[in-house]
């Protein structure tokens, strides 16, 4: 799984020589409070050894936030996910709200 900042769109590549049938690619925003605020699924086939351009946009905002990016086969087992920080504006300064942890 990718997500391509430069137009916000989610890719998934297959570097396996296998084809990668029936999955499930899922994004989903959650907010500096670690609750979910979008989410969208589509369901893919994708070749062995290919790129895969979904039709999943992210909407980012200028608030900080995070995205989930995950695959998951016909069976329900993960087999691919990314967590990445977004922002349209590229500043993260909201992570300094964060609480500390131990």
């Amino acid at each position: 799984m990718q997500y391509n900042r430069d137009n916000n769109s989610v890719s998934f590549l297959n570097l396996t020589s296998e084809i990668l049938a029936n999955n499930t690619v899922s994004a989903t925003l959650y907010d500096i409070n670690s609750k979910a605020v979008w989410n969208k699924n589509e369901k893919i086939t994708i070749e062995a050894n290919a790129a895969f351009l979904t039709d999943i946009i992210v909407p980012v905002t200028d608030k900080t936030q995070f995205l989930k990016l995950e695959v998951k086969n016909e069976i329900g087992t993960i087999i691919s996910e990314n967590l990445y920080w977004v922002n349209a504006s590229n500043k993260f300064n909201d992570l300094n709200q964060l609480h500390e942890t131990n």
